[in-house]
């Protein structure tokens, strides 16, 4: 989106007070918090060319928080592994469900 289509677009809405590059910097920070493997393209892209340092070194800090997200889901599924690759038996829990 450019400055003119946000303009156009929120003319008469309290979003205009925050400007185009705070409704980025926001998106970025949502999705620091929030995102996951599916937006690492679009935060690798805005990354890399997006013209307000601002915006680029939020969606740099987004994109490493996505990462250490996506491998901490990975260890976590790891550990319910055999070393042969099989699921590890839940039945001394039985509230946890091996999905």
């Amino acid at each position: 989106m450019t400055q003119q289509e946000f303009s156009r677009a929120f003319a008469k809405s309290p979003m205009k007070r925050a400007k185009l590059r705070g409704v980025k910097r926001n998106a970025a920070v949502v999705l620091g918090n929030l995102g996951t493997q599916d937006d690492v393209a679009l935060l690798e892209r805005v990354r890399d060319e997006e013209s307000d340092s601002l915006v680029r070194d939020h969606a740099a800090w987004a994109l490493e928080q996505a990462r250490r997200r996506a491998a901490a889901a990975s260890d976590r599924r790891a550990r319910w592994r055999t070393p042969s690759g099989t699921r590890r038996s839940t039945d001394r829990w039985p509230w946890v469900s091996a999905k």
